[in-house]
């Protein structure tokens, strides 16, 4: 997990390999809320939710504050 991010539980079978692809941002509107914007150029920018397979996946840097 990255530093200071606290997940909810069950979220990583909410959103799949999203939620540790290098290639995501998560995106909070101003109602709270939340999306999951892939900025992969070949994959769609809101894919549909949980993510089980994707060619584009790269695990992120977990120690990445970004």
């Amino acid at each position: 997990m990255r530093e200071g991010v606290s997940r909810p539980p069950g979220l990583e079978r909410t959103v799949g390999l999203c939620l540790r692809c290098t290639h995501v941002r998560v995106v909070t509107s101003a109602k709270g809320s939340v999306f999951y914007l892939c900025r992969a150029p070949t994959r769609p920018k809101y894919p549909p939710l949980p993510v089980l397979e994707c060619p584009a996946y790269a695990p992120a840097d977990e120690t990445d504050a970004s």
